[in-house]
């Protein structure tokens, strides 16, 4: 793999001048040597850091739109894990909802009188699932109670 070293950084540790393919104030492509060869500047340590996916090789730069990429990342996989979490639970509520429903007479009634629109809805998907006669049951269990 390629890198992008600066000049400065190209200062070799034993103080020898004249590195191949070093050009005075520009950037030089080279393989990257040996790090008991070369001192790095302080700044270049910081900016060494895995390519982003994506970037085309372009150099860092600091201060670039790479640094706030790199941040946002783990932020974005926080968010992405909490919706999944969030639908996970939803999902087994809805599951526990409906087999409360679907197993006890008396906390349908209780729906009813709570959350009737709940209850439409357990009628409508159950009914759709070709299970007739549940809500005439409960109807007239209730008739009859009062």
């Amino acid at each position: 793999m390629l890198k992008i070293l600066r000049r400065h950084c190209l200062q070799p540790a034993g103080g020898i001048a004249g590195q191949a393919g070093v050009f005075p104030g520009r950037l030089a492509t080279l393989a990257p040597p040996a790090r008991s060869v070369l001192r790095r500047c302080r700044a270049c340590r910081v900016q060494d850091r895995p390519e982003i996916p994506g970037d085309g090789g372009a150099p860092e730069r600091a201060g670039g739109n790479s640094r706030m990429v790199r941040s946002m990342e783990p932020l974005a996989k926080k968010i992405f894990k909490g919706v999944l979490v969030a639908e996970f639970v939803g999902i087994l509520g809805a599951y526990g909802l409906f087999n409360k429903m679907n197993t006890s007479q008396d906390f349908r009634q209780t729906m009813s009188k709570k959350f009737p629109f709940i209850l439409e809805a357990y009628y409508k998907s159950v009914e759709y699932s070709g299970m007739h006669g549940i809500r005439v049951q409960d109807q007239e269990k209730w008739l009859n109670s009062k």
